[in-house]
């Protein structure tokens, strides 16, 4: 969880004081345009760097740990998930930072990340397994960040709910049924082995990045995306 959040973070911190200039000079359809690629972006690095580890889980487990509780794979696949899901959140909060309304959203959130506790003590109550509060915690996770993105869109109406379900939330979701088809179909065929998790690194790698550029960016993006890799190759 801190290794991948380490690394994805260095891309917000890039991204965090372009957003709050560009709302500070007024240039509302700049931070729209830098919202959209960090929330695009900050998704398709999480996905990438989780499905090889939630695909080897055990291998990876067995050679880290060697022996460990037999709930520790579930929790840590739900760890990475919700990781996943609340990275769309880091940059509804960085446009709300920069707006400086931002005592509504961290109340609401509260709210409902910390309802967790007392669902999860009425769900035990009744006998429910241990995997119950991970659960809860995803459901939570998901109801958060479109409630914060409701939030977002009364405080910046530059953005609408409408937009950001048909600009990022469906191709983010094409994206990750197409990321993960094939990683399924070498865990079916290999199990968890060294070579299944080298195999699941390489092909999710190419695969993330694209199915990325053909449905998740726009063309502003992809032409960025562009010189990078020329720059790259040409170096």
């Amino acid at each position: 969880s801190g290794a991948i959040d380490g690394f994805t973070n260095n891309l917000s911190i890039a991204f965090r004081p372009q957003i709050i200039q560009s709302y500070s000079s007024g240039e509302y359809s700049r931070t729209k345009a830098l919202f959209y690629s960090m929330s695009r972006i900050n998704y398709m690095l999480h996905l990438m760097l989780i499905i090889p580890v939630a695909f080897s889980i055990s291998y990876i487990l067995d050679l880290w740990l060697g022996s460990y509780p037999s709930e520790t794979r579930i929790f840590t696949i739900c760890v990475m998930i919700m990781q996943t899901i609340n990275c769309l959140h880091a940059p509804i909060s960085t446009v709300m930072v920069a707006t400086g309304k931002i005592k509504k959203i961290k109340i609401v959130s509260f709210i409902i990340i910390c309802s967790v506790i007392p669902l999860s003590v009425l769900l035990f109550s009744f006998g429910f397994s241990v995997y119950t509060i991970y659960y809860l915690l995803l459901v939570l996770s998901a109801i958060n960040v479109w409630a914060s993105v409701k939030i977002l869109c009364q405080t910046f109406p530059t953005i609408n709910p409408a937009e950001y379900f048909k600009d990022i939330f469906i191709p983010l979701l094409i994206y990750t049924v197409t990321v993960v088809f094939i990683p399924v179909v070498i865990y079916l065929l290999l199990g968890e082995t060294l070579l299944s998790t080298i195999l699941q690194c390489i092909i999710t790698l190419f695969s993330a990045l694209t199915s990325g550029y053909v449905i998740v960016l726009n063309q502003r993006e992809k032409q960025y995306f562009k010189t990078i890799v020329s720059k790259f190759l040409h170096k």
